[in-house]
């Protein structure tokens, strides 16, 4: 592990998908109690190693406002893999993710897409929450290059939405090393 690979990140979504909820709970690893609601998260740098590789993963939180559009639109710039977030909890985020992916899209073609499912824990309380299939059709139709459920409050599969970019990041990087 001695080379360190540079690797953006860029969460995107509505304001209830979670977004920063799950930045805040990878990057600080601290409890988030159902009383603090974080509304801010400041992009950071941290190392993380994924498959016995150090990656030096830059986390940026795109604001969903629009009067921050033209903010959004120069974090996208940086992108090397969106994750595309939504919350199982909310149907209007999910139907949201189209209009998000169009957004990135026209700025960049072709950095991998990762469709992230939020609020996992909350399926098992409730019918009318976005179900696992609708969240793998979606994953087809925006031709993202992988999807993740997570529960945030039980740090359930957290780890996988962030190894699933970064995997996806190098195979787009070194297609023909990669299976």
């Amino acid at each position: 592990m001695a080379r360190c690979t540079n690797v953006t990140l860029v969460a995107v979504g509505d304001h209830d998908s979670k977004k920063t909820d799950l930045l805040l709970k990878y990057t600080t690893d601290k409890k988030l109690r159902d009383e603090f609601k974080p509304c801010i998260f400041t992009n950071n740098v941290q190392n993380v190693v994924v498959d016995r590789a150090l990656y030096s993963v830059h986390f940026v939180n795109a604001e969903s406002e629009d009067v921050f559009k033209s903010l959004r639109l120069k974090d996208y710039e940086k992108a090397d893999c969106f994750l595309l977030c939504y919350s199982i909890k909310s149907r209007a985020s999910f139907e949201n993710v189209a209009k998000w992916c169009i957004e990135v899209r026209r700025c960049l073609r072709h950095v991998p897409l990762v469709l992230v499912g939020t609020e996992s824990e909350g399926r098992r309380n409730a019918e009318d929450y976005v179900s696992k299939e609708e969240g793998e059709d979606l994953m087809y139709l925006i031709d993202a290059a992988g999807f993740v459920e997570c529960s945030i409050k039980e740090y359930l599969r957290v780890d996988d939405v962030f190894k699933t970019a970064i995997r996806s990041v190098q195979k787009k990087r070194f297609p023909m090393f990669l299976k």
